[in-house]
């Protein structure tokens, strides 16, 4: 293919995105588009398609998105999104008690799996309410990831003094052979992450070029979800919804200040 040709398909790509973008801006804005914009997210199905397992989405992400682009043209769709599975070794290094995913912890053929389970004891709503990021540091975190158990050794920094000599604790924390193993761990999954990052900001980039506008929104859940997925589990929030059904209703509000 010689330059010309590949400016011409360049321009025709960037045409069909701005066409794609155009019909799916007009339907958020209420507005009339030449017909109903499509939005595709394929989950594990690319790999089905192309022939490889479902681990490669956690593994071999050249296999992955090699893949997800395959399917997407094939499909089409005015918005497809690529499901964006954090990498595996990422995953390993963190290692979370609440997901099994394939490749690793369940069949390479599965999808990822989330586990139930009471993260939060039936007596800590006070203490989520008080102060949301202490729980989540000291708390919740050294519970659901084992690389971050040692952040439970960690000193509230909440207090009635607030001098400069809250540094000091801090630092003695530091000190801690668990909470620098904890580190540890954190620093090589964020240097993991940011490999992996780069290389879907490329891939992304490779999609533009394909004529497909990047997927642009957000999302939120309903703050009871949260509380029963996340924190409590399915049985600890059915029993609160009868137990205690004020600490259930405090602490829904106070996720959707949040999320709002």
């Amino acid at each position: 293919m010689n330059r010309q040709e590949r400016r011409a398909d360049a321009q025709e790509a960037e045409a069909v995105m701005q066409e794609r973008a155009r019909r799916v801006d007009d339907a958020l804005h209420l507005g009339i588009p030449d017909r109903v914009p499509l939005e595709i997210a394929f989950g594990y199905f690319p790999a089905k398609y192309a022939g490889i397992t479902a681990g490669a989405a956690y593994y071999d992400y050249e296999a992955w998105l090699k893949a997800c682009t395959k399917t997407v043209v094939d499909f089409g769709a005015d918005i497809s999104s690529v499901q964006p599975f954090f990498p595996g070794k990422v995953l390993e290094l963190l290692a979370p008690k609440i997901v099994k995913w394939p490749g690793y912890n369940a069949p390479e053929e599965h999808g990822h799996q989330y586990l139930d389970g009471e993260f939060m004891e039936a007596g800590e709503y006070p203490l989520f309410l008080k102060d949301q990021t202490d729980f989540l540091l000291r708390r919740y975190l050294p519970r659901t990831f084992g690389a971050m158990q040692g952040f439970a050794q960690f000193p509230s920094l909440a207090g009635s003094h607030y001098g400069y000599y809250k540094g000091f604790a801090v630092a003695d924390a530091f000190s801690d052979p668990e909470v620098l193993d904890a580190v540890e761990k954190l620093r090589a999954a964020g240097s993991e992450l940011r490999r992996w990052r780069d290389k879907m900001a490329t891939f992304d980039a490779e999609f533009r070029k394909l004529g497909f506008p990047p997927f642009i929104g957000g999302l939120t859940l309903a703050p009871f979800d949260v509380l029963s997925d996340h924190l409590r589990g399915m049985k600890g929030s059915m029993l609160d919804l009868y137990r205690q059904p004020e600490q259930v209703l405090a602490a829904c509000e106070a996720i959707l200040d949040r999320m709002i």
